[in-house]
């Protein structure tokens, strides 16, 4: 901690095995915390937790508070198997508090049924893109605001809950029948 300059400053380097995430709940954001100080934190974990359940692998990131900004950093991790790379930011110096997202996840591997639907995709790769932003003073109103993209590429998939055996009316796009 430095506190010689015009607003104390905190540096560090946090190494864990185990990083439990806490959840946030719908009371407002804390925004209040961001204000008066800055500091720059690298963090990482072999396991990052969520609700007791392993969610990142190997992850790391570097963690900012910065003129009322905090930011989640240069974010890499695996998660189903695949890269995942990112970056965050709440931003409390704007009214209401803004939230940005950008993450990318490369080669996940799917292996079980991915929406729980009578069909459904059930194996292959996944590639996986966010950009999303929102704006609000508790978690529910960012979910309200949220907007955004969110673009997935399946590469090698298999999807369950249909037989072409037994559906001899397939059509192709350009209108052919599909030879069964």
């Amino acid at each position: 901690l430095d506190d010689g300059g015009s607003q104390p400053c905190l540096t560090g380097t946090l190494t864990a095995e185990t990083l439990p995430l806490p959840l946030p709940g719908n009371a407002p954001l804390p925004v209040a915390l961001l204000q008066g100080w800055q500091g720059r934190l690298q963090v990482k974990a072999g396991r990052v937790l969520a609700l007791g359940e392993t969610v990142l692998r190997d992850a790391a990131a570097t963690v900012e508070v910065q003129r009322g900004r905090l930011s989640l950093e240069q974010l890499s991790a695996t998660l189903g198997g695949g890269t995942l790379s990112g970056g965050a930011s709440l931003d409390a110096g704007v009214k209401p508090p803004a939230l940005a997202l950008q993450a990318k996840l490369s080669g996940a591997a799917l292996h079980a049924p991915v929406f729980g639907l009578p069909l459904d995709l059930t194996e292959g790769s996944a590639d996986l893109a966010v950009s999303l932003r929102a704006a609000g003073y508790s978690v529910a109103a960012l979910g309200a605001s949220l907007e955004g993209t969110i673009q997935a590429t399946v590469h090698d998939g298999v999807v369950s809950g249909f037989s072409l055996g037994s559906n001899r009316n397939l059509v192709l796009l350009d209108g052919r029948r599909l030879p069964l």
